[in-house]
């Protein structure tokens, strides 16, 4: 199962033998000849039936390898028109019925036997009791093809699990250092997850910056209101976690609000904003003295934090 191919053969294998249950089904519980059919037609009716049903799963399994095993082509637009495919296999599967009837009747009149045409609309009759088995398959398929992905979750699943548990073991001993130090932040970060919190937090704490760490905006003024004489680095994100007295500034919204009190140039601290979203700054870029798209390379920051004298260059550095 780990193989995309191997993966990809075992549920087109699922997916055909879901398509023939629902059929048979669909063939035994469904509608019976009606009654008073005699049994020449009623004959017909079980062949057109069983045409048909053959017609479409052959038609079904082809649409199956094209879209699993033929990696090509958009999937969403495959999908798209998938139902109207499937819709297209029925009626090719009743004009083959169709044509097998007249074919049929035609040999009949050939050997000298009157054709009877009722035995035609015998076997379309029951090539169309399978219509509601098809609009099942038509409405199941779209969903399930994409199982592919969705079979790989599990795993995806565990390691996001055990990476996200990392993480925390990090950030909790980061946050029991921080608490043991005596000493007031130069670095301010602002940061609603923990994994980015967590790289943020071990690059202060390597360049020699105690650093506090909030999720908000409102408690980002707090810590710039006690703190705001000894802060030298405010690390800023751009969508931040909303206050549960329903205030919705972003990391944005709070970059304006310092301009209006420090203009840039004046500010008591650096603004580095760190965000996976730096497009939707807009003017606003040109107020933060450095903008880092995630993921960011800590040699970047820190050669910056250098060149602007916040942290000290090793000796013998260029």
């Amino acid at each position: 199962m780990a193989e995309a191919p191997t993966r990809a053969w075992i549920q087109a294998a699922a997916l055909f033998v879901l398509a023939i249950g629902v059929l048979g089904v669909a063939m035994v519980r469904g509608a019976a000849p009606p009654p008073g059919m005699s049994a020449d037609k009623a004959a017909h009716f079980e062949l057109g039936r069983e045409i048909a049903a053959g017609v479409f799963l052959a038609a079904y399994g082809t649409i199956l390898l094209r879209i699993l095993l033929v990696r090509s082509g958009s999937l969403t637009r495959i999908l798209l028109w998938l139902p109207a495919l499937l819709f297209l296999f029925l009626v090719l599967a009743a004009a083959v019925v169709f044509a097998f009837s007249l074919l049929k009747e035609g040999s009949d009149a050939a050997e000298g036997k009157a054709p009877d045409w009722g035995d035609v609309e015998a076997g379309l009759n029951g090539a169309a009791t399978l219509a509601p088995a098809v609009a099942a398959v038509m409405a199941l398929t779209p969903f399930l093809i994409p199982l592919d992905v969705l079979a790989q979750m599990p795993k995806l699943l565990r390691a996001d699990l055990a990476t996200g548990f990392d993480y925390l073991d990090d950030y909790l001993a980061l946050h029991r250092k921080r608490a043991g130090e005596r000493i007031p932040p130069t670095a301010l970060l602002v940061e609603d997850d923990l994994v980015c919190a967590t790289t943020a937090l071990k690059f202060c704490r390597s360049a020699g910056l105690p650093c506090e760490h909030v999720e908000t905006i409102a408690a980002a003024e707090e810590i710039l209101r006690l703190h705001a004489a000894t802060l030298r680095l405010v690390l800023l994100d751009v969508f931040v976690r909303v206050e549960r007295t329903g205030q919705t500034a972003t990391g944005a919204d709070w970059l304006r609000l310092l301009e209006s009190r420090w203009p840039k140039g004046t500010r008591p601290f650096l603004v580095v904003v760190i965000t996976g979203h730096s497009h939707l700054l807009g003017s606003g870029r040109e107020l933060a003295d450095l903008v880092l798209q995630k993921p960011w390379r800590p040699q970047e920051l820190l050669r910056f934090l250098e060149e602007r004298g916040v942290v000290q260059a090793p000796k013998g550095s260029p």
